[in-house]
């Protein structure tokens, strides 16, 4: 290694000075030119790494954090820093032995407790993880991450009533803004008070699941005699018009108008109180258009006279978790052999290519060659014998239309599919697949050809 010069130095606090100010484009930057001259060089890597990792640039993170490691290894920022970028890129087991390092050489730090209670969750050990994040609350007790965290776990756990209070932290945790539509919402946030006779706009915040979950919650509060609106994704508009109960549905680009209250669809749990037993879960709660399920059902008759079994292997590539529940159509492959049953994919996206790849003889049927509207995509699926499918927006919908679907889920799953159940209470229709360790897709896939073995379909 060549000494250090001046201009790695300048470079080198350059490069501090940027991540200091937020500029991580920068400090990257700065970073860059130190290693140009020096590809060793300690201070340079670990800089490098840490503004990659805070761009949330992960995978590339990892390399230069793994340098300053091997010449910083009782570095607890060092170590948390890719203890992180592993959580993040599913290398779960060497995240919990780098965090513990962490933890260690950093005397308990309370973010490396709540990181390492990340680690622990991807591995499955949900009680130590839940002691590290009561740790760190007892350190820090408005550190917002690790409540929102525990919250989680609770709910993972079942225990709603505990849960609730902290998912309520969600947006704050995050450092996330109100949807735009709730923040032009002239009206007062609903914490359930009397609403006979009063309207109400449930504003959509996250994904389409999340939002196709929730909805289930505007009926009873129409049934208590409010005017109800849902103000959702446009790609949901037409499916959640079919709620009893809904008066309007706008989009969340739309104004909400005068009304006497507003509340986050994600919110209605806790402000509902609920509890398993008391999970609204009257199916189905959304429906197809009538002429669009009649023109399907002749459709898919026409297809085939075996059982009609649909195909989704991948979620939405731009959410942060779908390295872990997106599975390769190849893995598939047990199941399309089958002669007894008729496979469609209804794939879409980039993923929807994979079908290419495959020999002739296992491709499935392409239902969708592109994108649909969801209006059809739900007429479709009340024309299935079953849906299977990882952890997506199609899942939520299958179930809120009480079509039967098999749901393949990661061995730690999002926390409303709860542990060691094969059922989940949010939907009836559905059944879960469990992975028994972590990434073990071929054991969930035997799982679901062996359940195909004794399915009756009649």
């Amino acid at each position: 290694m060549q000494d250090k010069n001046p201009s790695i130095e300048e470079f080198c606090a350059h490069g501090q000075a940027a991540l200091r100010a937020g500029d991580h484009s920068r400090a990257s930057e700065y970073y860059r030119s130190a290693l140009e001259i020096d590809a060793e060089n300690l201070s340079a890597n670990a800089g490098l790494g840490l503004a990659l990792l805070l761009s949330q640039s992960f995978a590339d993170s990892i390399p230069f954090l793994e340098q300053a490691v091997t010449g910083m290894p009782t570095d607890p920022m060092v170590l948390e820093a890719l203890g992180v970028a592993y959580v993040h890129v599913g290398r779960s087991s060497e995240a919990e032995l780098v965090l513990r390092k962490a933890l260690r050489f950093g005397r308990n730090n309370p973010e490396t407790l709540a990181n390492l209670s990340a680690a622990l969750n991807e591995n499955g050990k949900f009680d130590e993880a839940e002691k590290m994040l009561r740790n760190c609350i007892r350190k820090v007790p408005d550190h917002l991450q690790a409540r929102h965290n525990l919250s989680l776990l609770r709910l993972l756990k079942g225990d709603f009533e505990q849960g609730w209070p902290g998912f309520e932290l969600r947006n704050a945790a995050a450092n996330r803004a109100l949807p735009v539509c709730a923040q032009n919402c002239g009206a007062p946030d609903w914490r359930g008070e009397n609403l006979k006779g009063r309207s109400i706009v449930l504003y959509a915040e996250q994904g389409l699941g999340d939002t196709i979950q929730f909805a289930r919650y505007a009926k009873p509060l129409a049934t208590q005699g409010a005017t109800v609106s849902i103000q959702c994704q446009p790609a949901l508009m037409d499916i959640l018009r079919t709620i009893d109960g809904v008066s309007q549905v706008l989009s969340n680009d739309d104004i909400a108008g005068r009304v006497d209250y507003k509340a986050s669809l994600l919110s209605l749990p806790a402000l509902l109180n609920t509890v398993e037993d008391s999970i609204p879960d009257t199916v189905p709660y959304l429906r197809a258009p009538q002429d669009e399920h009649e023109r399907w059902s002749g459709v898919l008759a026409g297809l085939s006279d075996k059982p009609r079994v649909g195909l989704v292997w991948a979620g939405n590539p731009d959410n942060k978790t779908d390295h872990k529940r997106s599975i390769a159509l190849h893995q598939f492959i047990p199941l399309l052999e089958r002669t007894d049953i008729f496979v469609m994919s209804l794939q879409v996206g980039a993923a929807a290519s994979q079908v290419d790849e495959l020999p002739p003889a296992n491709k499935p049927y392409v239902l969708f060659p592109r994108i649909r509207p969801l209006g059809e995509v739900a007429a479709a699926l009340e024309n299935l014998d079953l849906l299977i499918t990882v952890d997506t927006a199609l899942a939520h919908l299958a179930g809120a239309l009480n079509v039967p679907v098999w749901t393949l889920i990661t061995h730690f799953p999002d926390w409303r599919w709860m542990l060691d159940r094969d059922d989940t209470p949010w939907y009836p229709s559905m059944r879960l697949f469990r992975q028994p360790t972590p990434g073990n897709w071929g054991a969930v896939i035997e799982d679901v050809s062996q359940a195909l073995e004794r399915q009756n379909f009649d």
